[in-house]
């Protein structure tokens, strides 16, 4: 008898433990605070809102976003994006050819580039790689992670879209989506509250990571929330995309499928595309090009970069999967870029982070026009900065970070940069994407600098050695639009140092078919010095380039 009452009381506390257990992940899904025992209630501190530092912070609860209204926090409208996505790349379809998404995700985000109104940690994580990117997701293991304004402003400043997260894990987020999937209307609730925020913080999608069981019961339902997202933010934010992570199977199991199949094809079909779980083979690529038919520039084959079972082994061999991805004419998924920040000694990261894409950047296709409307203004700002400069004037000495201070970035493989610990510097080198010897570089190199701008942090630098007589060119932008009618004005700012020969420098337009427009600029001294031109054609341009000292057109067809 003694046995037996010892085994029904085991019994009986193993189900009161997971009765509470449960009442606890209810409680958190839906954003309810547990039941405590406690003969006294706890000391909590609580933090003037409007005291405290604007910063961007996800939802962590069912009940955060369905009760989620615009302008109901402190500072909201300081989270809101302030650069539009250019209209040239909001398309109601994305491009028809293999394309490359980016997934960040560095220690859960949300820190220095969470503020929006900027930080002085001007060596935190930032990129500058936007030619090679089609689209940028914000990640973070939060329920509903909307992306900081720094990070959509310089993403849009080189026009490419953001995506925020939506993901539910573990046991609690089994619960939290029987909570949302309940009914259809529960399901469209949400769906109607993620559109709203992206609509109202200025970002163009989701990425939706359902990385938990589902009851198979509610799997219309799952299948009804993506297409009603789908459909929502088509029509709130024209161009956006919804993203679906391969993780949870039409069956309700947690089963990565590493491919296209029928256990993930009906998600696939309600979503605008799928990111497949990185740990697929060698051969995966051509079976889910094989599935997806027409759509399967819309997969995107997942490359971890930190190397976790990813085909290839990440780091700096992620190329290695990128080929296979390619090679198959589909899409590839990088996630967490940021390794090339978050491993090694810090002052190396820049360098790392331009071999890494040097390796991306010579797999993929050549970099995509990033000149796609007009008007159009850059100073190469990187968004952080060892100082502040104003029409080339010193300003400040205060270190400085804030993305959303960056303008467009070059869309052609500048050289990587090596720390050189005995000066305390960033020495240029050039990339084997740049010259084929370094023995025998070529006569002008192009390097963003932080040691002096003429606006914000940084500035786009011109070295070499070009001969009296000899002309020699670097590409900086590829552009796609048409030049209007009227002509197109065309100014620059550029600095030279004092010399017995004064440099000439030029700004081209390379056109298609086969014409080019000067901008010629007045002779160059140690001060600031601008060059104008008219451009009086209507045609689609092939590129840019600086050109100098004294250059020789006798060559190259002018269309007067």
């Amino acid at each position: 008898m003694k046995i037996w009452l010892q085994q029904q009381l085991a019994e009986y506390l193993h189900r009161l433990h997971r009765q509470l257990k449960l009442l606890r992940q209810r409680a958190y899904a839906t954003g309810l605070t547990p039941l405590r025992i406690s003969a006294q209630p706890p000391m909590v501190h609580v933090q003037d809102p409007w005291k405290a530092p604007p910063a961007a912070a996800p939802l962590k609860s069912l009940h955060e976003l369905l009760s989620w209204q615009a302008n109901s926090q402190p500072f909201d409208s300081l989270l809101k994006a302030t650069v539009p996505l250019p209209k040239a790349k909001s398309p109601d379809h994305q491009p028809d050819r293999p394309r490359l998404l980016v997934c960040h995700d560095l220690h859960g985000n949300y820190h220095s580039d969470a503020l929006p109104q900027g930080d002085q940690d001007s060596d935190y994580y930032r990129l500058t790689q936007w030619s090679s990117i089609d689209t940028f997701v914000y990640f973070s293991h939060a329920l509903v992670a909307p992306p900081p304004p720094g990070w959509i402003n310089a993403a849009h400043s080189n026009a490419v879209p953001v995506l925020g997260t939506f993901i539910t894990e573990h046991e609690s987020g089994s619960l939290l989506c029987e909570l949302l999937l309940w009914t259809e209307q529960s399901a469209e609730a949400a769906a109607m509250q993620l559109a709203q925020i992206a609509s109202y913080y200025g970002f163009d999608g989701w990425l939706l990571n359902i990385e938990n069981p589902v009851l198979q019961r509610l799997i219309p339902n799952l299948v009804h929330f993506i297409r009603v997202l789908r459909k929502v933010m088509h029509e709130m934010v024209p161009g956006s995309q919804v993203v679906w992570y391969d993780a949870v199977t039409t069956e309700g199991i947690l089963e990565w499928q590493d491919t296209v199949n029928d256990l993930n094809l009906p998600f696939f079909k309600a979503a605008d595309a799928i990111f497949i779980n990185y740990t697929w083979k060698e051969d995966t690529p051509a079976q889910a090009a094989a599935v997806a038919g027409v759509r399967k520039h819309d997969v995107y084959m997942g490359v971890d970069v930190f190397g976790r079972n990813t085909y290839g082994g990440g780091g700096m061999t992620c190329d290695v999967a990128l080929t296979a991805a390619r090679s198959a004419g589909l899409s590839a998924a990088l996630f967490a870029p940021a390794w090339v920040w978050e491993v090694g000694n810090q002052p190396d990261w820049l360098q790392r982070q331009q071999q890494f894409w040097d390796k991306i950047e010579a797999c993929w296709e050549a970099p995509r026009a990033l000149v796609c409307q007009l008007p159009f203004s850059t100073c190469f700002d990187q968004g952080a900065g060892s100082a502040r400069f104003s029409e080339g004037e010193l300003q400040s000495q205060q270190p400085w970070y804030n993305l959303s201070c960056q303008s467009p970035q070059p869309t052609v493989r500048l050289p990587s940069t090596r720390f050189d610990p005995f000066t305390g510097r960033f020495q240029t080198q050039l990339s084997d994407q740049l010259s084929d010897h370094l023995s025998n570089p070529p006569p002008l190199v192009a390097s963003l600098c932080n040691d002096f701008a003429f606006r914000s942090g940084s500035c786009l630098q011109i070295k070499g050695n070009v001969a009296p007589g000899v002309s020699a060119s670097v590409e900086i932008f590829t552009a796609d639009l048409l030049i209007p009618e009227p002509g197109l004005y065309v100014s620059f700012t550029y600095k030279a140092p004092a010399q017995p020969t004064p440099t000439h420098m030029e700004l081209w337009c390379w056109m298609e078919p086969s014409i080019a427009v000067t901008a010629p600029a007045c002779a160059a001294s140690s001060r600031h010095t601008q060059g104008t031109a008219h451009i009086l054609a209507m045609l689609q341009p092939h590129g840019v380039c600086l050109v100098s000292p004294d250059v020789d057109t006798s060559h190259i067809p002018v269309e007067q």
